[in-house]
Formats: C-alpha cells, structure tokens, sequence
C-alpha cells in the first residue's frame, strides 16, 4: 500500500487494497505484525508527498498550470496515510500495553 501503490497508479492501489484486506483479517491472531506493516507502509508516502507538497505549489483546477506542481488530491492521500499510520501505531501499541500488563515490575 505504500510507495507501490504511488508508483503504480490504480493498479498499485487495487493491489494494496487487497493486501490490506488480507492482513486486517489477521489482527486478531497477529495485531504486533498488522500494526507495524500499517506504520511501515504509510512512512514512505508520507516524506515523499510531504516533501512534494512543501516544494510544489498547487495546481489550480481553473487555469492551466506552467511548470511543476502537484493535484489538490496529494492532500488528501497525505491524511490518508497518516490515519494508517496512526492507526498502526495505535495497534501496536495497545499489543505492547496488553504485553507488558502481565508482566512483574522489577521494583
């Protein structure tokens, strides 16, 4: 789902898509792997539309655009990504609290 999906157009997507599906059917057998490969893959998408949108200025929809710049739906994807991200890192660590909770302190 991530910098593939970029690269690929809807293809790439459909393909994350479904990769996604299938991973989200193991989150309760496996919620540590599912919550790191949601944050693995939102990190690359994430620096390189950032990085897109903080050198580029927006295209308008209305006039034609002169050299460089990027679709008001980069925007969009960036939130996208963050959320998987977020929600990655929200899994993972909800795993970590239920992992540790059992365990004696050394105090």
């Amino acid at each position: 789902m991530g910098f593939a999906s970029l690269a690929l157009g809807p293809l790439g997507l459909i393909e994350a898509v479904v990769i996604l599906i299938l991973v989200m059917f193991r989150v309760r057998r496996f919620p540590e792997r599912v919550g790191a490969y949601l944050v693995g893959v939102s990190i690359i998408p994430l620096v390189l539309l950032v990085g897109i949108i903080a050198r580029m200025p927006s295209c308008d929809v209305g006039r034609s655009a002169r050299g460089e710049c990027y679709a008001p739906i980069t925007g969009l994807a960036v939130i996208g990504y963050a959320i998987v991200g977020v929600l990655g890192a929200v899994i993972v660590g909800l795993t970590l609290r239920r992992l540790f909770a059992g365990v004696p302190s050394c105090t």
